[in-house]
């Protein structure tokens, strides 16, 4: 149903790299590799996301990746998001 958690996942940052630092508005892609569940069943996840800081300090993604069950089906995904630094150094 809409606003039902279908599963949770958490992982690692295997990689970062900065693609662009242009005007001062740097672009950096991130990949990952996670774990966790997703609808009840245990999944594998990996992608990559790429992330420009905007002029008002604000940063804009969009990434794209695959999450795989143990029994071999895959799903593929792509997403957009914004966000903005907190003040640990990560990133709301």
């Amino acid at each position: 149903m809409l606003g039902e958690q279908l599963g949770t996942i958490s992982g690692e940052m295997t990689g970062l790299r900065v693609l662009s630092a242009d005007g001062g508005h740097a672009v950096t892609e991130s990949s990952f590799t996670a774990t966790g569940t997703l609808l009840g069943e245990a999944v594998k996840d990996m992608g990559t996301y790429e992330s420009a800081l905007r002029p008002d300090g604000t940063l804009y993604g969009e990434g794209q990746g695959i999450t795989m069950t143990q029994a071999g089906a895959t799903v593929t995904w792509h997403g957009t998001g914004v966000g903005h630094f907190n003040e640990s150094g990560g990133v709301n």
